[in-house]
């Protein structure tokens, strides 16, 4: 399968539009030089991750799953198919809308305040659709079912608030309660984790035409992200608060283990830019996602790993 060219071309030109932090440590003017992470590079994935580690541990202290009760709740909200692919314009304002109703509805109060995360992707038609997860500070009552091709689903038993949860959103909506914490964790990860994406390597499977339904789905989705400024998911806080993480200036002075030297930014460069200066300086190119190190006498150095987990502990404040 192979993308359209608009699409192709404009994710092209979004991967090539990249930007270096630059770092000086002071002393002996050493420079390090690491990827600002953008969605779909190395650097952007790991940052990911290491948010996943910290929201799979916040909601598992959120869920309270008994066998007949349960707090948290699975939703999917779905756009019908339009010739414009109108529900990526749309999604911002209609999910302020739908979060507004439930915080606003006399019937949902009785379950108390939620937290949330919700994760969208492409559907093979190209349109947007949501996943979302919802942990009530109170429990419903549930019993398991079964779907019409034999997958089980937790019922909830007040029918009331089911539907006041349906049709909270404009179309077709699935809610359904959450059996187990695993089964809590593995909801999110199986949606959240769908936002790691090689974005290199899959436009190279698509210029040889060997992309499959997913990741079609996976590129297609971040065109609509990247053209309409979107975040691929949201959190309430209690959901997506980060664990206690090393500060950049730590993780740079853990590098250098020997003198944990006092580092300063000295702000951020276009990628290209970065690159043409390097081959000028040193005679040797680099890998797009590698970072590099610099000294005055011209050494070269490249550390693949090192580069985007250290971007990875930017949280977003300076890139």
């Amino acid at each position: 399968m192979k993308l359209d060219e608009h699409v192709s071309f404009t994710l092209k030109d979004h991967l090539k539009r990249q930007s270096v932090l630059c770092f000086r440590r002071s002393g002996d003017n050493q420079q390090h030089f690491i990827p600002a992470k953008k969605r779909g590079n190395k650097a952007y994935n790991y940052f990911l991750f290491q948010r996943f580690k910290d929201i799979e541990h916040n909601i598992k202290s959120l869920v309270n799953i008994t066998e007949r009760q349960s707090n948290a709740l699975m939703l999917t909200l779905t756009y019908p198919t339009t010739p414009d692919k109108s529900s990526w314009e749309r999604y911002k304002t209609d999910n302020k809308i739908f979060f507004d109703r439930l915080r606003k509805s006399r019937v949902l109060s009785r379950y108390g305040k939620f937290d949330y995360l919700n994760v969208i992707e492409s559907t093979k038609n190209g349109e947007l659709h949501c996943h979302v997860l919802i942990i009530f500070e109170r429990p419903f009552i549930y019993s398991k079912s079964k779907r019409k091709d034999g997958r089980d689903f937790g019922l909830i038993a007040d029918s009331t608030a089911r539907n006041e949860i349906k049709n909270a959103w404009h179309s077709i909506s699935d809610v359904c309660a959450v059996y187990s914490t695993g089964g809590a964790v593995s909801y999110v990860q199986k949606y959240y984790l769908k936002q790691f994406s090689h974005l290199e390597l899959l436009l190279k499977k698509d210029d040889n035409g060997t992309l499959d339904q997913e990741e079609v789905k996976a590129l297609l989705c971040l065109y609509h992200v990247i053209k309409n400024n979107m975040r691929m998911f949201r959190a309430s806080r209690a959901v997506s608060k980060a664990g206690t993480a090393d500060s950049l200036v730590d993780i740079l002075n853990n590098y250098e283990t020997e003198t944990p030297e006092r580092w300063e930014m000295l702000g951020i460069q276009p990628y290209w830019t970065f690159r043409n200066a390097v081959l000028e300086k040193t005679g040797l190119d680099f890998h797009l996602m590698n970072g590099v190190v610099i000294d005055d006498s011209g050494f070269f150095k490249s550390f693949e790993y090192n580069a985007y987990y250290y971007q990875a502990h930017l949280r977003g404040d300076i890139a």
